[in-house]
């Protein structure tokens, strides 16, 4: 299994993603090294995700 890790900016790389996350508006960029890859989930599981982002109001990404 592979991990994955935020992209190693520089400053000027990082005021770079910044000037066009303003430009955008209400969009956020995360810079990763590697993108990852999504993982195959049976309907079973994937109901077990949606259930957990319901009770910790928050948004999960299933990768490999």
């Amino acid at each position: 299994m592979s991990s994955i890790r935020y992209a190693r900016l520089t400053e000027s790389q990082l005021k770079k993603i910044q000037a066009l996350e303003k430009e955008l508006g209400n969009v956020h960029l995360l810079a990763v090294e590697k993108a990852p890859t999504i993982a195959s989930l049976s309907k079973e599981d994937l109901a077990k995700i949606q259930k957990l982002e319901k009770e910790l109001s928050v948004i999960l990404v299933a990768y490999k």
